[in-house]
C-alpha cells in the first residue's frame, strides 16, 4: 500500500509542476504579445487580486482549461464543476 499510495502523489507532484509550468509559459506569451507587461490588476473592485490573472489569461487563450490553475491534490480538483469566474462575472461581483 505505501508504494502505490507514493506514486499517486508523486502523480499529483507531477501534475502540478505541470500546471505551474503552463501558466509560466502563458504568462511569457501574454507578455510577449503585450511589450513585455503582465495583465494589469486593477487599483480596486473584484479584479483587484493577482488571481485575476487566471480568468485573462483563460479567456485570451494563453491556457487550455480552468483545471491549470488548481493543485492537482485540493478538493476542487476532484470537483468536475470547478471552473474560473469570467471577467465580466468579476466586475459584477
Amino acid at each position: 500500500m505505501p508504494a502505490i499510495e507514493n506514486s499517486r502523489f508523486n502523480s499529483r507532484v507531477a501534475a502540478c509542476q505541470e500546471n505551474l509550468r503552463q501558466v509560466g509559459v502563458a504568462l511569457t506569451q501574454f507578455s510577449d504579445r503585450n511589450n513585455g507587461y503582465f495583465p494589469q490588476i486593477p487599483r480596486s473592485g473584484p479584479a483587484a487580486v493577482a488571481g485575476v490573472y487566471a480568468p485573462t489569461l483563460l479567456e485570451n487563450g494563453y491556457l487550455d482549461s480552468s483545471t491549470r490553475v488548481v493543485c492537482p491534490g485540493s478538493s476542487l480538483a476532484d470537483n468536475g464543476e470547478y471552473a474560473v469566474p469570467t471577467l465580466e462575472q468579476l466586475r459584477k461581483a
